[in-house]
């Protein structure tokens, strides 16, 4: 069965065709004119600086060309064969979530931007800010240290960390939305639990994270 990647794929094939530009290799370019990509990157807070945007050819899956976001956050990639490309936008500094554009995994299953001979296809992004979630663990008087924290999101684990001495613990780097937590001592000297003094995960409080921002939250562990 084709997958959505297939898929996708596919159908820029047939747009392609209809352009006759299927399979311009990217050395062909001189001789048969060229295009450009460009537009502008931002957050919740503005423009972003620095952002890498990456292009791959959407027929073959090869990398083409890459350009960074100036001090507007505004690139320009040039010199393209013609044809239909997915954008790749990263932030070095990982103060943004990876964002992608053009890959039939973006919102709407937006079909592949496609570059024309003279032409600049405008590609704008809006980045969001990564969050971090973190907490203490105690028993109600003590702080516990080496507890076992998972985050799960959709039902699946995303990050695995311990606390420390001190009963605390920090996940940076998320991608914002709603979490799940569970808590457990390797030990086995404390009843494990998840947010909400939830026994199942199936019951527990979801905690939602805002981009850009730092959560805290409290677990009390119980003895055995």
């Amino acid at each position: 069965m084709m997958g959505r990647w297939g898929r996708v794929m596919a159908a820029a094939a047939v747009a392609l065709a209809a352009l006759g530009v299927v399979g311009t290799p990217s050395g062909a370019t001189a001789a048969t004119g060229t295009g450009a990509v460009a537009g502008s990157v931002s957050d919740e807070d503005g423009p972003i600086a620095g952002v890498v945007v990456q292009l791959y050819e959407i027929t073959t899956s090869t990398y083409a060309k890459a350009g960074r976001t100036d001090a507007e956050g505004e690139y320009r990639i040039s010199s393209l064969a013609p044809g239909a490309y997915k954008a790749v936008f990263r932030d070095p500094s990982g103060a943004h979530v990876t964002a992608y554009d053009g890959s039939g995994d973006v919102v709407g299953n937006a079909m592949p931007p496609v570059v024309r001979r003279g032409e600049t296809v405008t590609i704008d992004r809006q980045m969001v800010s990564v969050s971090t979630l973190g907490g203490v663990v105690t028993d109600g008087d003590t702080a516990l240290g080496g507890m076992k924290v998972a985050l799960y999101r959709e039902g699946a684990a995303v990050r695995v960390l311990f606390t420390g001495a001190d009963g605390s613990w920090s996940a940076a780097g998320l991608e914002p939305g709603a979490f799940t937590v569970g808590y457990s001592d390797p030990a086995r000297v404390f009843v494990p639990e998840y947010h909400g003094d939830a026994p199942r995960r199936a019951d527990a409080a979801a905690i939602v994270v805002e981009p850009g921002t730092c959560t805290d939250v409290e677990a009390e562990l119980t003895r055995r």
